[in-house]
């Protein structure tokens, strides 16, 4: 008997495109055919957006955008073990054209603020592939990461996250840890920060449940002080009939690390340097249940309490210009309820659907007035079809519910921002196997909404562009 012949690879991907606002685009991927010793490959690309966005009373704004990376990565295949790594470029560059302009100030001048990030990062795994339990199983990860700004404000951080697990009997005993390490400057002083986590488990099956039971055990240096934090991190499965519908309940705590590179990439507009506080995750207390309502269609509802301590939220900051194009954090202690819903269907090959979403209940604050540009609800819709395999259309509809802004005058307290309403529709025809051409409309309804106060989107845009593999 014969085996299937393989599917035919290409080593080079290449995919080009352009867009109003002036928006080019370029990507190209390469990767080494198929082998069982190693594998290698290559990717980098570019996206830009030349804009300019209309703010109140008709005037606009440069909101030019910039996003530029190069990655190489690869993987050795040894005796029951792998060796993996990759190293990763990016520049990134945004205007900070939002601004209230209904400030009445004689003296304001809009200056629109240039910021310039520069990524840097390595990654190394080495890991066991052993098929039987029964022997030691480890993992050891390695990252190193570099963030600069415009200004010379940089972070460097280093990350070790080894891990080792055995089944003995019936049980599967591990280890799950990681050593964080920061080192960054800000204005005229040296930060250095040391998060450890130790995560010991033990894991317990039968034929229709699943017991996960373990603790978190953080340590913090930080100036001089130690801190030292145990959070149980307990889960628990039941299948209550054949994968059909199956319960399951947790309980867990954490220490959430709110480094820059995690603030810039959330929000690009933030005040330069701006050094934001840990958030300590307490209480997550959550339980759903899961399971299929036909052999296409998958479910999943849950329910959680969560409590959190430094909870962070960004708002406009207030300064000399009075210009407020930049954001700054508030903190809060929070306890909150969050639901969480999703159905997914695949009905053929050609066809499949995905919809989930979060609704949050935001219990008790002690401070502030409200959670700032929190929203109470989202959801998101996605779906794809394949017509014989020629025409390819993809979409996305997502909903972002209400969100309050900090305001600074004396007769406002807060104001509100619109609910966003984002459709977004994808064509693409493939030509041949090697030759596609695609179209993408993006805000197909011009929804006028502001993901960060005083900073609307682009309204109605659309691209086009080719691909071409080789």
């Amino acid at each position: 008997m014969l085996g299937e012949p393989l599917t035919k690879l290409y080593k080079t991907y290449i995919k080009a495109g352009f867009g109003n606002y002036y928006s080019p685009m370029f990507q190209v991927n390469y990767h080494v055919l198929r082998s069982k010793v190693a594998s290698l490959g290559f990717n980098a690309g570019h996206f830009s957006s030349n804009s300019k966005i209309k703010l109140n009373k008709a005037q606009k704004v440069d909101a030019t955008t910039s996003n530029n990376y190069v990655s190489v990565f690869g993987k050795r295949f040894l005796k029951k073990k792998t060796l993996s790594g990759d190293a990763n470029f990016n520049r990134n560059v945004y205007h900070h054209y939002g601004y209230d302009v209904d400030n009445d100030s004689s003296n304001l001048i809009f200056n629109n603020y240039k910021q310039r990030f520069m990524f840097l990062n390595a990654n190394v795994n080495f890991k066991t592939n052993n098929i039987d339990s029964t022997l030691l199983n480890y993992n050891f990860d390695l990252s190193y990461d570099y963030v600069q700004d415009i200004n010379s404000f940089y972070q460097n951080s280093i990350k070790f996250s080894p891990s080792f697990n055995q089944l003995y009997g019936k049980t599967i005993i591990g280890l799950n840890s990681d050593v964080n390490y920061y080192y960054k400057n800000q204005a005229v002083d040296t930060i250095q920060y040391l998060l450890v986590r130790l995560k010991p488990f033990a894991n317990f099956a039968g034929p229709n449940w699943k017991v996960n039971m373990g603790l978190n055990i953080c340590s913090e240096f930080k100036d001089q002080l130690e801190v030292y934090r145990i959070y149980p991190n307990v889960y628990m499965h039941y299948n209550l009939f054949q994968n059909i519908l199956m319960l399951y309940a947790g309980y867990d705590g954490d220490v959430e690390e709110n480094d820059y590179k995690k603030i810039i990439t959330e929000n690009p507009y933030i005040y330069p340097s701006l050094n934001v506080e840990n958030t300590y995750r307490n209480i997550n207390f959550y339980a759903g249940f899961k399971g299929k309502l036909s052999s296409k269609t998958s479910f999943n509802l849950k329910g959680s309490y969560e409590e959190y301590k430094n909870m962070y939220f960004y708002i406009n900051k207030l300064t000399s210009d009075q210009l407020m194009n930049q954001f700054t954090v508030v903190y809060d202690f929070v306890d909150m309820y969050r639901f969480y819903g999703e159905l997914a269907t695949k009905p053929s090959e050609k066809f499949n659907f995905l919809l989930k979403g979060n609704y949050y209940k935001y219990n008790f604050m002690e401070t502030l007035i409200t959670l700032w540009q929190k929203p109470n609800f989202d959801a998101t819709l996605t779906m794809n079809y394949s017509m014989r395999s020629k025409i390819i259309l993809n979409s996305d509809f997502f909903v972002i519910g209400r969100r309050y802004a900090k305001s600074y005058k004396p007769d406002i307290q807060k104001i509100k921002m619109k609910e966003i309403f984002d459709l977004n529709l994808g064509v693409e025809y493939r030509y041949s196997k090697i030759l596609s051409a695609f179209l993408n409309f993006n805000n197909i309804t011009a929804s006028k909404y502001q993901m960060w106060n005083y900073y609307p989107v682009q309204r109605f845009n659309v691209m086009f562009g080719v691909t071409y593999s080789l």
